[in-house]
């Protein structure tokens, strides 16, 4: 697995999905083509059903294209073998998903720790990082607690420093104000907005929320799979 230096940070070219149930079949992406600059802050928006979710999991190779081929910091995702495939997901981007998936029985310390299991850091590096997370994130006297004693503004954020805790250079947020009220989607935001401002990430942010497209660099409009447009200097659509 190899990045290209040069290479846009995140680039869908042709990118169709299709799913196949017993009376039809469903394009839930539908020959998407874009491209993101490194260090960009991108919101990717539409109603539901257009395909938002679908396009992060494929960034984060969690799913992958019927047809055309995503690149995420230069490499193929389709092209990925089994351990590298580990290795993408662990190194190459931190994934913020809407339904948290933060584990029960683990603190909020513990839960920030699972990405950096498999790494290679000594235990007071890895301490340092979730340290560090938890602090971005406002969640520094939280750290012993367990998830059921969060509220709902506070299990955003530990998902959103567990996210970031592995410094990888993409970072993917999917409806990440769906549930909070408007000043607390905003300090979410300001949390993203932040990592790529001061720390050179590029952030995608699935979201309904049209309030915040003022704060980021760029915007992928989708509409029943389709792109309909992009705008801002940082984001663009691509020929086939």
């Amino acid at each position: 697995m190899s990045a290209q230096g040069d290479a846009p940070a995140v680039e869908f070219v042709s990118v169709t999905k299709s799913y196949t149930t017993k009376s039809e079949t469903v394009r839930a992406l539908d020959a998407v083509s874009f491209k993101v600059e490194k260090g960009a802050i991108v919101a990717v928006v539409g109603p539901s059903g257009s395909g938002k979710t679908t396009l992060l999991n494929m960034a984060a190779a969690l799913d992958f294209p019927s047809e055309g081929s995503v690149r995420v910091a230069g490499v193929a995702t389709s092209d990925l073998g089994k351990d590298d495939l580990q290795r993408f997901r662990n190194q190459t981007v931190g994934v913020v998903f809407q339904q948290f998936f933060l584990i029960g029985h683990l603190t909020v310390f513990q839960n920030v720790m699972v990405p950096l299991i498999p790494r290679q850091l000594s235990s007071a590096d890895k301490s340092r990082r979730i340290i560090d997370a938890l602090s971005m994130v406002g969640l520094s006297d939280k750290a012993g607690r367990l998830p059921s004693e969060l509220s709902g503004g506070e299990l955003l954020r530990a998902a959103i420093a567990r996210g970031i805790v592995g410094d990888a250079p993409v970072i993917l947020a999917d409806e990440p104000t769906g549930n909070l009220d408007h000043r607390r989607g905003f300090e979410v935001v300001d949390i993203l907005v932040e990592e790529s401002r001061t720390r050179g990430k590029t952030v995608l942010i699935s979201t309904h929320d049209l309030r915040i497209l003022d704060r980021v660099d760029g915007t992928v409009f989708l509409e029943d799979g389709e792109l309909v447009r992009t705008e801002g200097k940082r984001v663009s659509g691509i020929g086939a």
